[in-house]
């Protein structure tokens, strides 16, 4: 079944957690991951990882440091901090991917690739997944998305073209909510994350257990 992301893209950290310890209460957490967003990081810092990390020590979380350059540093800051991911960017570098892969696998962690604005994302994910990385994330951003919105069927096409290339988890990010959650979880899709449709949502935590409830249904369907 696939895992929740809650994507904590805010700049408030006790509203940050706030959601989390939400949503924490809500779902199961084997289930989940918790993700220090690039606002909530830029805001506060690997501070916010730390307190993430510490208050809900049972729930993976990811730092989404969307990694541009100096690879093997920004990735020890992250899993130095308690994240169990770290973010690189698909565009930067072979040298940088490797040398964030490095820096994160020596100290336990793992490295999420975003794949966002890539030309060919099956072609660099088959490479990402040589360098090491230990996931890829088909994402369409924000703003990208206020331009129109994600076409939910091409989506789940390249959700569907990424898990026959690689053997490494696929993820899935940009404007997902719990009426689409269950077509992109049957697409086969890993991890589904989501930020607006559960830390804007009047209850958080019953948001994130709705989305849950349909990618499970998902995948229970034959």
């Amino acid at each position: 079944m696939a895992r929740l992301q809650v994507a904590l893209d805010l700049i408030d950290l006790e509203r940050a957690l706030r959601v989390a310890s939400r949503v924490a209460e809500a779902c199961e957490h084997a289930f989940l991951l918790l993700e220090a967003g690039t606002p909530l990081i830029k805001a506060h810092g690997m501070e916010a990882v730390r307190k993430l990390s510490s208050f809900f020590s049972d729930i993976p979380v990811v730092a989404d440091m969307k990694t541009a350059d100096v690879g093997g540093l920004e990735a020890e800051l992250a899993i130095s901090s308690g994240a169990a991911y770290t973010t690189v960017l698909a565009l930067a570098s072979d040298e940088t991917v490797r040398a964030s892969v490095e820096a994160a696998h020596r100290l336990g962690g793992k490295v999420m690739a975003d794949l966002m604005l890539v030309a060919d994302p099956v072609k660099r994910a088959r490479e990402l997944a040589a360098l090491g990385v230990d996931a890829v994330c088909y994402h369409v951003p924000i703003d990208v998305q206020r331009g129109g919105g994600p076409d939910l069927g091409a989506v789940a096409t390249a959700v569907k073209s990424l898990k026959s290339a690689v053997n490494i988890e696929v993820a899935v990010a940009g404007g997902i909510s719990a009426a689409v959650a269950g077509v992109l979880a049957g697409a086969g899709a890993d991890i589904l994350v989501v930020g607006r449709a559960v830390y804007a949502a009047p209850d958080p935590g019953a948001a994130a257990r709705e989305i849950l409830e349909r990618a499970r249904l998902a995948g229970a369907r034959p």
